[in-house]
């Protein structure tokens, strides 16, 4: 008696999100995106990741591998738009994945989709698995801007402390 047993690919699974602990500020730098990716007849640790559905709120909010390691954007990172693949280890990309966030007040979150392919699993049929990411920047509490400086006058003194020291519109410039 003969018994053929076929394989069969068991897709992946993948997930992620801001690294353990990090808070995602506005204006924050180099702030680390960790992927897990689960898949149980994968054989060996190599995957493709593919970025699609990149939504970057505010001026300078930017995804991107950081290839030197120095924590932010810069000369050899290679930013990540629609399309953009990263072909090695998952602990690879966990180590250079960053994310810089606008200065702006966050108006709505960073979202981006990432797929896997596997390598088939004993088969000729590799199979992909895509995640949504999403990152929630908070606000932080911006140092208080003056506006207008119509100057002191006598019946209204820029006052610092009874009989300390009253501000004239002479020393505001």
């Amino acid at each position: 008696v003969h018994i053929k047993i076929n394989p069969v690919n068991d897709a992946p699974g993948i997930s992620g999100g801001v690294s353990g602990g990090v808070v995602a500020y506005e204006g924050r730098h180099g702030v680390p995106i960790s992927v897990q990716v689960t898949d149980p007849d994968q054989l060996n640790d190599h995957w493709t990741f593919t970025f699609s559905n990149l939504t970057l709120p505010g001026a300078g909010t930017l995804l991107y591998l950081d290839n030197d390691g120095n924590g932010k954007f810069s000369a050899g990172d290679a930013q990540i738009n629609n399309g953009s693949t990263f072909t090695g280890t998952q602990a690879e990309l966990n180590a250079k994945l960053k994310v810089d966030i606008s200065d702006d007040e966050p108006t709505a979150p960073i979202k981006f989709d990432i797929s896997v392919t596997d390598d088939g699993g004993g088969t000729a049929e590799p199979k992909t698995a895509t995640s949504t990411i999403t990152i929630e920047p908070r606000e932080n509490n911006d140092h208080p801007v003056l506006l207008t400086n119509q100057g002191p006058s006598a019946s209204n003194p820029y006052v610092v402390a009874e009989n300390v020291h009253t501000i004239t519109g002479a020393e505001l410039k």
